[in-house]
């Protein structure tokens, strides 16, 4: 399966250590240069974004800007979210093994209504454990870190549901 990752995926993984375990669950990960930019600025997880753009992170466009650029105007997107959904329009025309990474909850239910597969930073972390790529006691870690260590935020109610899937 291959997967196409919106910035906060990408800054989130990258804040847990977890950024390069993506290539142990999708053949191919990729993001677009929009959301190239919006994550390689001056942070503490800059110099992993870099390598891993470097060396396995995919920057691919869409060819149809068109779309891209209404997503933005219509439905008041960011322009990352709109272009990383165009992409994945585009690349389910072609190959359905694809997969949206994205936290964003306008962008989640977008992709939804487009009927495009998805998944977030916390389902990543259950498909790692999934597929044994860690343990449980690890994904526990890293859903204590991604809730104390970013701005990432869920309500106690998906935390526990999380754990319980840990389990």
């Amino acid at each position: 399966m291959r997967a196409i990752v919106d910035a906060s995926p990408l800054i989130c993984l990258s804040k847990l250590g977890a950024l390069e375990m993506l290539k142990q669950v999708f053949e191919s990960v990729m993001t677009t240069e929009s959301v190239k930019k919006e994550v390689l600025v001056p942070s503490e997880e800059y110099t992993i974004l870099v390598k891993s753009f470097n060396n396995w992170l995919i920057t691919k466009e869409n060819d149809n800007k068109e779309l891209e650029q209404d997503l933005i105007n219509s439905l008041k997107i960011h322009a990352g979210e709109a272009s990383i959904l165009a992409l994945a329009i585009q690349e389910k025309q072609t190959n359905q093994d694809m997969v949206v990474v994205i936290d964003d909850l306008v962008g989640r239910e977008i992709a939804k209504t487009l009927e495009i597969p998805l998944v977030g930073t916390l389902g990543n972390i259950l498909l790692l454990k999934k597929r044994k790529v860690i343990t449980s006691n690890k994904a526990k870690d890293l859903l204590i870190k991604l809730i104390t260590d970013t701005p990432f935020r869920i309500s106690a109610k998906l935390y526990q549901k999380v754990l319980d899937q840990l389990e």
